[in-house]
């Protein structure tokens, strides 16, 4: 719901801090020295000529000046707050604005934009007292009635929400924030595929609006409109350019219309500009694995990987090698740094490689190696797992354990969190066990990874009825084809005919 509001780029901020620079700069005038009102406004005028060419920093500079000889002009603060929220400095800005607030109470746009800032950095309370009493003095006003439907939102009064987002409509019917406040209301009373309607017509109005697009996307996501979720990420793709993550996401969706020319022509793009990314490439090699057979995906990274110059990228693809079980063409990729000291430049190398002995049963070589890593970086995430796997291999369940919970207290690292399940399993404690894996599923509530580990658990225990239980569960929640084929199979090793009536009604077959 931040989208509903204009974005300063912080999630909060201290509502009254002053900052360093500008106490300072009004240390003299508060201490008592009087006003020099004639070089306030002669200096005030040389922030109105550097704002209008443009010069925003050096403009807020001088409106400093200026209110270090006269902070009582509100208006003058105000203008601070513009230049301080168009640098995208949301606490500076909101520092200025709430100083012209208590100078005049009855300052409008002071109180527009406060209530803004303090929606946007979630500070509700703090914006319930601008909200009222500019509410009070203008009841239409946009920036108000905004903010208090945000309000109502968070606070899930969501009637009142509905009945603010038809009042914001008719307010401002060409702006996008009370259709968005709707469609979200919709969303949190059950009926997100209504909420995607009212984004799909607005959009036909707007059909350039990134951020309409963007929660369309969230609502078809929400609901398990596939269709829906491929034709945005392909508009998205075009007015996010810079946005791998749409991108990759329209990848998917030329692979799912067959329009392989598309597909390659956003891959070539892809390869091009993000060839040093680790993460991208990895999400670009997640998507090979899936969608071409499994010797064209492994040569595609294999050439992605010694296209790359960073050592983190090629660790990266050599991980989803590995994750293939395509261990020749990951060992190229990784031999090369066997015999390299541990470095900052290698160290994700000599760490994968750690991890491609462990898969590949050298249980000796590759505790040794991830021993290496860790002698050189004690909390590498990988060498950890590595070192807690080769632990697990030979029984001692204790390391094994005390690894694995390194790794979760630093990191919400879905292995690691599977891997202490493991240990439990291992051991035979079922109770621990259980609730390792709980606590898996709480960490990545939407990985369908760590639902199949708990649910195979529960069926090798004996508790398929359970294991049925929290397949539908994640069903519903990701509503995804995957999650409800999981569910029909766990129905049917449970024999629950119901349940699996019930998958079988959301496509699963």
């Amino acid at each position: 719901m931040n989208s509903l509001l204009p974005s300063y780029g912080i999630a909060g901020f201290a509502p009254r801090a002053i900052g360093l620079a500008l106490a300072l700069s009004l240390a003299g005038f508060t201490g008592g020295c009087g006003r020099n009102t004639s070089r306030a406004i002669s200096t005030e005028a040389q922030a109105d000529n550097l704002i209008s060419g443009g010069d925003y920093v050096r403009a807020a500079e001088a409106l400093e000046k200026a209110l270090s000889y006269d902070s009582d002009d509100a208006n003058r603060w105000v203008k601070l707050g513009r230049v301080r929220r168009d640098l995208g400095q949301p606490t500076q800005a909101a520092t200025a604005f709430q100083q012209a607030f208590d100078l005049d109470p009855a300052n409008i746009e002071a109180m527009q934009n406060l209530a803004v800032l303090y929606i946007s950095g979630r500070q509700f309370q703090d914006a319930k007292r601008v909200v009222d009493p500019l509410l009070s003095l203008s009841p239409n006003d946009i920036a108000g009635v905004l903010a208090s439907g945000a309000i109502a939102y968070y606070e899930e009064r969501y009637p009142a929400a509905d009945r603010i987002a038809d009042q914001l409509i008719v307010l401002a019917p060409d702006s996008k924030e009370g259709y968005l406040l709707k469609a979200h209301v919709l969303e949190k009373t059950g009926d997100a595929a209504a909420g995607a309607r009212i984004l799909e017509d607005r959009l036909k109005v707007v059909p350039d609006d990134p951020e309409l697009a963007e929660q369309l996307l969230a609502l078809y996501r929400s609901v398990g409109d596939l269709s829906g979720v491929r034709s945005i990420s392909v508009r998205l793709a075009t007015l996010r350019p810079d946005d791998p993550r749409y991108q990759l996401e329209s990848l998917r969706a030329y692979q799912a219309s067959g329009a392989i020319e598309d597909r390659e022509r956003v891959t070539t793009h892809i390869l091009g500009r993000y060839r040093n990314n680790p993460s991208v490439l990895g999400a670009l090699a997640d998507f090979w694995s899936r969608a071409l057979p499994k010797e064209e995906a492994s040569r595609r990274i294999v050439q992605a990987a010694t296209a790359t110059s960073s050592g983190s990228a090629r660790a990266a693809l050599a991980a989803r090698l590995i994750r293939m079980g395509v261990f020749g063409p990951a060992a190229t990729l990784l031999d090369p740094v066997a015999s390299q000291r541990v470095t900052t430049a290698n160290i994700d190398l000599h760490a994968m490689l750690s991890s491609l002995l462990m898969a590949q049963g050298k249980v000796a070589a590759a505790r040794d190696r991830a021993e290496k890593v860790l002698a050189f970086d004690g909390g590498n995430d990988v060498a950890l797992l590595t070192r807690a796997r080769a632990h697990l291999a030979v029984k001692e369940y204790d390391k094994a354990l005390t690894d694995a919970q390194t790794i979760v207290a630093n990191d919400a690292n879905e292995a690691a969190a599977l891997l202490i399940a493991q240990i439990y399993a291992t051991q035979g404690n079922d109770l621990l066990a259980s609730s390792a894996y709980a606590d898996a599923q709480s960490a990545s509530p939407r990985s369908f990874n760590v639902v199949r580990a708990r649910t195979d658990w529960l069926v090798s225990r004996k508790r398929a009825g359970e294991a049925a239980q929290v397949a539908g569960l994640f069903a519903r929640q990701v509503n995804n084809g995957d999650a409800w084929a999981l569910y029909a199979r766990l129905c049917g090793v449970a024999n629950d005919p119901i349940c699996l009536l019930q998958a079988r009604a959301h496509g699963a077959s």
